[in-house]
């Protein structure tokens, strides 16, 4: 299983973001100055931060997207941090893609049922090429 080597508490304005992390929820996709976006809350075991994709003009691409994101699921998010309004969010845009797990949830969801019931158990993946 790959190792998580950033985590929220440590995120600075400026700090690239490639990483996993829990969807908390997602809000709506709305009409933004240069087409669409959406905003999800993931967390860590280090904290909440918001995630805000600023996709284009096709509503359809941004849409299909947000509908693939699980709240409750894991995130690859892959952005930029930066503050916005005195608060650090990371914006990203449909050149850096994100991935989240339908299996991968389940996956997970059974890993950290197993961690806190303290009961070993070794798990492996397959990593794509391109996350």
């Amino acid at each position: 299983m790959a190792e998580k080597k950033q985590f929220i508490k440590d995120l600075n304005k400026e700090t690239k973001v490639d990483d996993m992390f829990s969807v908390k929820f997602k809000k709506p996709v709305r009409k933004s100055k240069n087409g669409f976006m959406f905003d999800v809350r993931v967390g860590d075991k280090t904290g909440e931060i918001a995630v805000k994709y600023f996709g284009n003009t096709n509503e359809m691409a941004v849409r299909k997207v947000f509908d693939s994101i699980v709240p409750g699921g894991v995130l690859r998010v892959k952005g930029k941090a930066q503050e916005y309004n005195e608060i650090l969010e990371i914006a990203i845009n449909p050149g850096m893609p994100t991935y989240s797990g339908g299996l991968g949830v389940l996956a997970g969801d059974t890993l950290r049922s197993a961690a806190d019931l303290g009961v070993p158990v070794a798990a492996f993946t397959l990593l794509h090429r391109k996350g």
